[in-house]
């Protein structure tokens, strides 16, 4: 099984998942009766992650991203392009080090780091710097 998509609200996942299955897919959504139990663990355990077989996580991920719309609806990142791909799908990098920060100094790891300035693209994985745009007067 692979990861195809992760949802942090309970009714997103399950629409999603039966969309998915509606279509023909193989798809299960992982920690599902934990976080049933315990929601407030969600952020904690990463959300709910809808798992497809291998063969159909390729195919299950497009068929998504036709519904979802997602990035247009990122204003944050709208604009950016990969320089290698020309995909928009890009998403920030997160810091490797804050984790750590956090583990060392509230003695827990905690899923919130902060942000930097590089991009990531979704579709072929190349890193690139997020420039400014430069103002025109």
């Amino acid at each position: 099984m692979k990861e195809i998509a992760r949802f942090y609200d309970a009714d997103e996942a399950q629409i999603a998942a039966g969309y998915l299955r509606a279509q023909g897919f193989d798809v299960s959504l992982l920690d599902q009766g934990m976080l049933a139990v315990e929601p407030h663990l969600r952020l904690a355990l990463g959300g709910y992650r809808l798992m497809a077989t291998a063969s159909e996580a390729h195919m299950a991920t497009v068929e998504l991203e036709k519904v979802r719309g997602e990035p247009e609806t990122r204003s944050h990142l709208a604009g950016h392009v990969c320089e290698n791909c020309g995909s928009n799908r890009m998403r920030r990098i997160r810091s490797p080090l804050m984790p750590f920060l956090f583990l060392v100094t509230l003695g827990g790891l905690l899923p919130f780091s902060s942000a930097t300035k590089n991009l990531r693209c979704s579709a072929c994985g190349h890193k690139q710097r997020d420039e400014p745009e430069e103002e025109t007067s």
